[in-house]
């Protein structure tokens, strides 16, 4: 058995959403002795820090939150690591009109969550109906509000553009979804280096870097993730219709230029 680390973290996960984050914190809570923010419930909110600034050596937070540059200095000064994972915003947009379409089990809830936009994206006839939805965003009636209850939300652009600028910042760790589950050899690559931000600098580590790598990477189990559905890179491949693909290019701009998705709107 592995011994602890003498000198434990506090990580705290970043993500797009349905951009891989429980997939960082499985890889995370293989680091020896390492623990979730909270016994049962991982998760961190911007309405509520005190959590965050409470954070013990050795805890994990996972975090939707939105770039904000007031974040830089206060995670500086508690002593976090962030660790910032994104995705293909064109998977991300198949992957959340899935998680919306099927109860799943959550953190700190016992039963099956259902998404405030189930019953909407339920009567949609079809998933071309859906991911426009999705991406263009939907500004219900008031008879569809009492019909399907609350079920607003915002462009796919809207939703994620604050998620990705964390790319890039400061003091910020990034790794893709593309990278940890392309292949064994890219995913090792990748975990390597999140392994050197968070031990860098001499830290000392009980065994060596390879070996706290290869233990992280084998408490990677998808199939005990609450919310893993089959963590395909390209999927919207088969899903994207002509219609949708006018639409996201409509919506989203560069954006997959940007990121480094695609050279040129010619996809």
């Amino acid at each position: 058995m592995l011994n602890k680390p003498r000198k434990m973290p506090k990580l705290l996960v970043i993500s797009v959403p349905k951009s891989g984050t429980h997939l960082l914190l499985q890889l995370t809570m293989g680091i020896p002795g390492m623990e979730m923010l909270q016994k049962y419930n991982p998760w961190c909110y911007e309405t509520d820090l005190s959590l965050l600034r409470n954070m013990k050596s050795g805890q994990v937070a996972l975090s939707h939150f939105s770039y904000s540059s007031r974040y830089l200095p206060l995670f500086r000064r508690l002593g976090i690591k962030p660790i910032f994972i994104s995705r293909d915003p064109r998977d991300i947009a198949v992957s959340l009109t899935h998680f919306m379409m099927k109860p799943s089990p959550i953190f700190g809830v016992k039963q099956n969550y259902r998404h405030h936009m189930f019953k909407y994206m339920h009567h949609l006839p079809n998933q071309e109906q859906r991911l426009l939805a999705i991406i263009q965003g939907v500004r219900p009636t008031r008879p569809q509000i009492v019909r399907f209850g609350k079920c607003g939300w915002p462009s796919l652009t809207e939703y994620t553009s604050a998620n990705y600028q964390w790319l890039g910042k400061p003091g910020i760790h990034s790794v893709t979804f593309e990278e940890m589950v392309r292949n064994s050899q890219s995913r090792t690559r990748a975990v390597k280096r999140i392994v050197e931000y968070i031990w860098g600098g001499g830290v000392p580590l009980p065994f060596s870097k390879v070996v706290m790598a290869r233990r992280m990477i084998q408490n990677i189990k998808p199939s005990q993730s609450t919310t893993f559905r089959n963590g395909r890179i390209g999927n919207w491949r088969t899903e994207f219709t002509p219609r949708v693909k006018k639409a996201f290019k409509k919506e989203t701009g560069d954006l997959l230029q940007r990121l480094g998705y695609e050279k040129n709107a010619r996809w």
